[in-house]
């Protein structure tokens, strides 16, 4: 797998190096550049046979890597992480190797679900509250105009 490292490595120093790419298309370039390295690694650490899934979050998820951005990776497993502990260690160490930051998690499926709901939750409260902050700011501003 040592030669897969570079690929990712080289493909983002061609991008960053190359003039005329404009922001949010270099950020869709590195994601493809990264997308295509990974699928390689996974493939190579059995991921597929395994029923697994790595899945790109964060801004890389959003195909918005960025130039100084992590790969933000969640692996979704069958059973439990710890009993998939090969399979992630077949994939994070290429990584971690080739010298690519990277924020990383395995999760069950159950377990991103619960995740993903926990989140949803937390993102509608924090609408609730931002409507609710610009009603009152709002008036608290008319309250103070001099009529």
């Amino acid at each position: 797998m040592s030669s897969l490292a570079p690929t990712y490595a080289e493909a983002r120093a061609d991008l960053l190096a190359r003039p005329g790419i404009p922001g949010p298309g270099r950020r869709q370039a590195l994601a493809e550049a990264a997308d295509a390295w990974l699928a390689e690694v996974f493939e190579a650490a059995g991921g597929p046979g395994a029923g697994a899934s790595l899945v790109a979050v964060g801004g890389y998820g959003r195909s918005e890597l960025s130039p100084g951005s992590d790969l933000d990776l969640l692996l979704i497993v069958r059973s439990s992480a710890s009993a998939e502990a090969g399979l992630a260690e077949r994939i994070w160490y290429p990584l971690w190797d080739s010298g690519v930051r990277v924020d990383h998690a395995v999760r069950t499926a159950g377990e991103a679900r619960l995740e993903v709901k926990a989140i949803a939750s937390l993102v509608l409260v924090f609408i609730v509250l931002e409507l609710l902050l610009s009603r009152l700011l709002y008036a608290l501003e008319i309250r103070e105009r001099p009529y």
